[in-house]
């Protein structure tokens, strides 16, 4: 063998050298190159791989030589720069965790996902940041970021409320709460305090709201609230006081009654001052009185006291009248009084007016004068006067008795006229009394008047009312003849003439059907009393005689179905007719009993009272002309060709038709694409027949997945006659192997040259190859010298 490569240590397995041919030299194969093999010690860091060169002459005689080579890393990966170190406010603000790069020099290069620790503290709170590789050798790196967390802003609130100025300490706005916001916090919202500097009118109330975030950081705002009542109060002026001749009353807060303020709850009432005008009929005393609440505002109210002259002047009512009408009533006169009297000199008398009792007959009505003196003292004196009327009305004569006909002519009412002293002149209307009797009817016609005090003047006229005429009717219809006695239609009011009824129409009435309704006949009758008992009647005759056919509705349209159990169910068909009216009938059908296609007739048959008849037909035609539906069977695949299934009906699972239940599957016929042994495909059909002969094809497609399987015989080989030589062929498939010739298992020594043939049978699919034995004769040598070398005979 040629020298052996030196012994190396490398650090990482791509670094191994590659593979070299070492050359050989041998006294009779003379030289060439042989590969070398790797074994590794199946180790790591290190690794120690032994490469061996080996090599064999002609005769078995060998040579190796080998190289070990060290595989070890000792250097360490080296990370990509970490990010900078940073501080920020929140921790929502630090930085998402990225992967961080790396590179090795066996391991290549990669990324590795950091870690966080914290070191549990807040304001600030520091976070180590932390990326560590170790390679395939365990050789380490690391690298760090520092993230500092702490919050230097302070929180924001919303705008605060304005400053407001109120009157009353229950005016002051209910706290609310105030919004603030923080960069790590969020938001939220806070209730305020008030503080207050204890004074009154006004008080100056400061309302302020705070918030602290988690880092301490602190934001305040406030407002201010001034309370201070500035309205005063109020009160009404008390009523005055009259005091007839004195003596004045004391001072009296309690006169103010209705004090009232918007902030102080009982504002305090105080005498101010008191004056008199110094008149001595009457006297007038002003009183001032103070209204003054908690904050000092103030208002005055006035108290008048009057004192008045105590003595009433005197007088004496005018005596009593009666009188018929109220235009009788005389005007007021004062100077009826005669007697007015008073300390003070003459009092004046007045008329004060007339108050009637509302009554009628008698009606009093009370006439009121007044008697005052200077100083205004006054009196009232009545006077009755009593309004009776007594006098009876006077009527116009009634009009003369009559006797008419009719109710009709019984002369219209007329009002009458009437005369009363009191009520003037006018007319009433009359009234009618019936005796409640017909033919004749006695009707007393009264006229009454009363007047307003219920005197009452009366007359009357008597009025006979009695019918002797009958009444007419027009002419009835003439006879006639109907068909049907249903189609008898009403008989029409016939118009009658009457001298009291007036006009009118009679319904008639029909009597009994004679002779049956094939020919018999009918009186229809009219007839007419009057109110009196007057009597008209007239008739007509009428023939019942039915000769026309029903007429039967239209039958269904001929049609042509499918499948008999699409034919519809037999319908009942309509039919009218004159006389019997309207209805149904139930067909009959017959079919003509073939099939594919069977043909059905349908008939509707309807016969009338009177024996007319009518009939209608339909013609059904069943012929089923639609194939039955199927899917292809799934596809399968098979080993082999000798594992293809037998056909087999039951793949097709989904077979169906429009008539036929149950449609017949059969195999038709399998064909194959000719691609034997390179995934052939045999396409297998199958018939689906319904039981009109229509008929759908499917197929399945199977595919045999046998192709020829690889083998190798190996190299062809060279021997000398007596040596041995072992034949095995490469089947990697473990497909079924024959050789021809056959060969032994194990070492054999064939006498002669010999191609052997191998064939691998993979499920039909046939494979071969061959690899030739030479033998050759070892040479005949001849020596001519001492010292012998070369091969051995």
């Amino acid at each position: 063998m040629d020298p052996t490569p030196a012994d190396v240590t490398v650090e990482c397995i791509g670094d191994v050298p590659a593979m070299i041919n070492l050359g050989w030299t041998d006294n009779c194969d003379g030289t060439g190159t042989v590969t070398g093999t790797d074994v590794s010690d199946g180790q790591t860091c290190p690794e120690t791989i032994t490469r061996t060169w080996t090599y064999t002459d002609a005769c078995g005689n060998t040579a190796t030589t080998s190289q070990t080579i060290t595989v070890i890393d000792t250097q360490a990966p080296v990370f990509n720069a970490a990010p900078a170190a940073v501080a920020v406010e929140c921790i929502g603000d630090v930085p998402a965790m990225t992967d961080l790069g790396w590179t090795d020099n066996c391991d290549g290069s990669g990324t590795v996902t950091g870690s966080d620790v914290s070191d549990g503290q807040t304001c600030p709170e520091t976070i180590t940041r932390t990326w560590t590789y170790t390679d395939g050798c365990g050789n380490t790196s690391s690298t760090t970021q520092t993230i500092t967390v702490i919050d230097t802003q302070a929180p924001v609130f919303a705008a605060p409320p304005a400053n407001v100025t109120v009157e009353c300490a229950g005016d002051v706005p209910a706290m609310t709460n105030l919004g603030w916001t923080d960069n790590c916090d969020g938001a939220g919202s806070v209730a305020g305090t008030d503080v207050s500097d204890g004074l009154t009118c006004p008080e100056t109330i400061t309302r302020t709201w705070t918030y602290t975030d988690a880092c301490g950081n602190v934001a305040t705002v406030s407002q201010t609230i001034i309370v201070d009542d500035t309205t005063p109060p109020t009160a009404s002026n008390p009523a005055t006081t009259i005091v007839p001749g004195g003596p004045v009353p004391p001072v009296d807060v309690t006169v103010v009654n209705d004090e009232a303020d918007n902030c102080t709850a009982n504002p305090t009432v105080t005498f101010v001052s008191e004056s008199s005008d110094n008149n001595p009929c009457p006297e007038t005393i002003t009183r001032i009185y103070e209204v003054t609440d908690d904050c000092g505002n103030s208002i005055q109210v006035t108290h008048l006291i009057v004192i008045t002259d105590p003595i009433m002047p005197t007088g004496t009512a005018p005596g009593p009248i009666t009188v018929e009408c109220i235009g009788d009533v005389p005007a007021a006169d004062p100077l009826l009084i005669t007697d007015e009297a008073d300390n003070q000199g003459v009092p004046t008398v007045a008329h004060v007016g007339d108050v009637s009792n509302g009554q009628t007959c008698p009606e009093t009505i009370t006439r009121t004068y007044s008697i005052t003196d200077v100083c205004g003292n006054q009196i009232t004196v009545d006077q009755i006067i009593t309004v009776q009327d007594i006098t009876a009305p006077v009527m116009a004569a009634a009009p003369a008795d009559v006797t008419v006909e009719c109710i009709g002519d019984v002369p219209a009412m007329t009002n009458l006229g009437w005369t009363d002293n009191c009520d003037g002149a006018g007319t009433v209307i009359g009234t009618d009394v019936s005796n409640g009797q017909t033919c004749p009817e006695i009707i007393t016609r009264t006229w009454t008047y009363t007047d307003a005090c219920g005197n009452t003047a009366s007359t009357s006229q008597t009025i006979t009312v009695i019918d002797t005429q009958a009444p007419v009717f027009a002419a009835p219809p003439a006879d006639i003849t109907i068909d049907c006695i249903g189609g008898l239609l009403s008989g029409n009011a016939l118009v009658w003439t009457d001298n009291c009824d007036g006009a009118g129409a009679a319904l008639p009435t029909d009597g009994p059907l004679v002779g049956g309704t094939c020919g018999g006949t009918i009186t229809r009758t009219w007839t007419y009393t009057d109110a009196c008992g007057n009597t008209a009647t007239v008739t007509q005759t009428i023939t019942v005689n039915d000769n026309q056919a029903p007429v039967m509705a239209a039958a269904p349209a001929n049609a042509t179905y499918q499948c008999i159990g699409d034919v519809p169910a037999i319908a009942d068909v309509g039919w009218t007719d004159n006389c019997d009216g309207a209805g149904t009938v139930m067909g009959t059908e017959v079919s003509d009993g073939q099939s594919c296609p069977e043909t059905i007739t349908r008939t509707w048959t309807y016969t009338d009272n009177c024996g007319n008849t009518s009939t209608v037909s339909q013609t059904i035609i069943v012929d089923d002309t639609t194939p039955p539906t199927a899917s292809n069977p799934t596809p399968i695949s098979v080993p082999g060709a000798n594992d293809v299934p037998n056909p087999d009906p039951t793949v097709v699972t989904n077979e169906a038709d429009n008539c036929t239940p149950n449609p017949v599957v059969a195999w038709v016929s399998d064909v194959s694409d000719g691609n034997v042994c390179n995934g052939e495909i045999i396409t297998r059909t199958y018939s689906i027949t319904d039981d009109c002969g229509n008929q759908t094809l499917v197929t399945q497609e199977i595919t045999i997945l046998a192709t020829p399987a690889p083998i190798d015989a190996g190299n062809d080989t060279l021997i000398c006659l007596g040596e041995t030589v072992t034949i095995v062929a490469s089947n990697p498939w473990n497909a079924q192997l024959t050789w021809s010739p056959q060969v032994p298992q194990g070492p054999f020594s064939p006498t002669q040259t010999t191609t052997y043939t191998v064939t691998a049978d993979n499920e039909g699919c046939i494979s071969s190859d061959q690899i030739t034995v030479t033998v050759e004769a070892p040479p005949i040598v001849s020596f001519a010298g001492d010292v012998l070398s070369g091969c051995a005979p």
